[in-house]
């Protein structure tokens, strides 16, 4: 997406034609898009939503925050309690900054039900909530996903995604 090479433009050619959205997965997710605390690479997310929005194409962000501790960048690992909280704010307000009104869809949150690392190191148990509402007042016309693994074929798990679901939606989340 980055490039004019004759790769590149038939790859390009190819989503837009077989294709009727799209995420930059991996480009979205903290640790590659923020790799030091004082620099977001933003330039692969930039020229991928260019390249969609100039199709008109949804855009789904993923991810903005994920449970795991390996998954976030090393100096959020290093954060704890309000710290970590004011970290977390300053990503979400790039997002919102940059992006509200570009993104179809968030996955807000990743594997939640399989990790509780953001949970327990802000000491903050019900933090899915305030960012979701946080992410929700910030682009209202988006829609809010989590995102979580073996949902379908684990009792527990399927209950316990159903359960969140339930609980946010209560909240008119």
């Amino acid at each position: 997406f980055i490039s004019n090479t004759e790769r590149e433009v038939n790859y390009r050619s190819f989503i837009l034609d077989n294709f009727n959205g799209g995420c930059a997965e991996n480009a979205m997710k903290w640790r590659p898009m923020q790799p030091k605390e004082t620099w977001i690479k933003s330039d692969v997310v930039d020229k991928f939503m260019a390249m969609l929005d100039e199709a008109s194409f949804p855009i789904r962000w993923h991810n903005v925050f994920w449970d795991r501790q390996e998954s976030n960048p090393t100096f959020v690992q290093k954060e704890t309690g309000p710290e970590l909280i004011q970290t977390m704010d300053a990503r979400m307000n790039f997002i919102l900054e940059h992006y509200a009104g570009l993104i179809s869809e968030y996955d807000v949150y990743n594997e939640m039900l399989h990790h509780r690392y953001l949970e327990n190191e802000t000491g903050n148990q019900t933090l899915l909530v305030y960012v979701m509402q946080r992410m929700s007042a910030g682009d209202p016309k988006a829609v809010l996903c989590v995102n979580d693994y073996e949902i379908a074929r684990s009792g527990v798990r399927t209950s316990g995604i159903v359960n969140l679901m339930l609980s946010l939606k209560k909240l008119n989340i």
